[in-house]
Parts: structure tokens; sequence; C-alpha cells
């Protein structure tokens, strides 16, 4: 189950919170805080007690509840109240481990439109459709009401098999159509296709960071909370040193 946030600040302290704490009870309790409560200032104002009230059904909630509050008032001194943005960081691991993410399908850019065969204007869709500038795009979007189906976002990647799955006309074409950036139109007893192709990447190529973006997210996040455990186990031992407040465990 992925943590549920609603910014990159929530992000950053959904992950804090998800240290020795599944990520199902982490969601359960930030559930009726981020509503209310989802900017620095906010926790700032609250002070630690009263996060405390807040996260007390979490493991460790005093250690956490300090955590919180130190970041955000760290972030409200330091960056006006905004998480630093992180693609550095993700560029930088990306860059780091190229080969760890080759595709195992090809990804295409590519754009779409399936229509009846006794579409109207056929010609005027097709020319459309190839030129496809700005005023093109707007007029193909106001039609697409008529269409079968579409997809006019040619700027994302999309894999081989999902495509197919979409398109079954393109399973017999597969390896004429779907090799090379060209235009195609295809017909089946379901209607005409319009496809053109932007861009290809084959199988074993490198994966663009874009297509990998929410898979390297995963890792650092991950890293973080293995940093955060860490920081908060420190702390935790620290503390009790300080307290004198120590468990001892002897074997029988």
């Amino acid at each position: 189950i992925p943590l549920n946030y609603t910014n990159k600040f929530t992000l950053l302290m959904s992950v804090l919170l998800s240290a020795q704490c599944t990520d199902l009870n982490v969601n359960k309790v930030t559930k009726d805080i981020y509503p209310k409560y989802n900017k620095p200032e906010h926790f700032v104002k609250l002070g630690r007690k009263r996060i405390e009230k807040l996260i007390n059904s979490i493991g460790i909630f005093r250690v956490k509840a300090k955590s919180i509050y130190l970041m955000s008032k760290l972030l409200l001194e330091k960056h006006a109240g905004k998480v630093p943005r992180t693609f550095e960081e993700l560029e930088k691991f990306y860059n780091q481990n190229k080969e760890n993410f080759k595709l195992n399908d090809n990804l295409l850019k590519i754009r779409y439109i399936h229509i009846d065969e006794n579409f109207s204007n056929t010609k005027e869709l097709v020319e459309k459709f190839k030129l496809f500038d700005s005023i093109d795009k707007n007029e193909l979007t106001k039609l697409s009401i008529k269409f079968k189906a579409f997809n006019l976002n040619d700027s994302i990647w999309i894999k081989n098999d999902l495509l197919i799955r979409v398109l079954p006309v393109l399973k017999q074409n597969n390896i004429q159509v779907l090799k090379k950036t060209n235009f195609t139109q295809l017909q089946d007893s379901l209607g005409v296709y319009l496809v053109k192709i932007e861009a290809v990447l084959k199988t074993n190529d490198i994966a663009p960071l874009s297509y990998v973006k929410p898979t390297i997210e995963q890792i650092v996040i991950n890293k973080r909370k293995q940093e955060i455990l860490k920081k908060i186990e420190k702390e935790i031992t620290i503390d009790a040193i300080k307290n004198k407040n120590f468990e001892f465990f002897t074997e029988n």
C-alpha cells in the first residue's frame, strides 16, 4: 500500500511517520490530519505537544512529533516553507544506474484516432492529424466526442503491449507499423485508425527518465525512510541514556 499524501511536504511527513510503522497505519492516521494540517506553518503553530496528540497511535510518536516540529520550523526558516526540489536527486540516481533501467518491451510516443468507416470529412481529419499544430490539436480535441477512441498526447511513453491491448488492429501490423516513426492509416471491421508514431525505443534500450521517474521516486523514498529510521533510533538511544531508561534482556 503506497503512502498517501497531498503535497511534497505531506509526502516528506508520511515518510518520516512510516519509520518503524506500516504504511497502512500511517495512512489511517494522516487521513484525518492532512485535510486540515498540510503545511509547515500548520505544525509549527501546533507545537510538539499537539502534534503528539495527533499521531499518538503511531509507534515512537514523541520522537516523530519532535522531528515533524523541527523539520517544519527548518523549512519555514531556511526554505520559506517550501520543500526543496528533488529532481536533481532523481536525475543523479538515474544517471548512476542507467544500466539497471533497460527496457523489456518497446516504448512509443504515439497519437491515434479510431473513427467509424463512414466518418465525414476523413480527408480533412487526416490532414489535421498529420500536421498537428496547436490549432489542429485544438480542433481535433473539440471533434473527439465523435471518435470511437483517441489519444492526442504524444509526449508520453506507452508500452508496446499496452498499446496492442488498446488497439488490437496493430497486432497484425506490429512489425511494419510500430518499429519506426511514421504515419499509418489502418482499417478493420471496427473502423478506421489514424496512427502517428513520434518516437520509438526498443527492447534493451535505456528507459528515459520521464518513464522510470515513479520507480526512482519510490526508491528514493525508501532510501529516505531508512535514513530517517537510523536517525530516530539514534535519538531514542540518546534519550534513553539521558534519562537512564533502559530495558535489559537476559538469556535463559
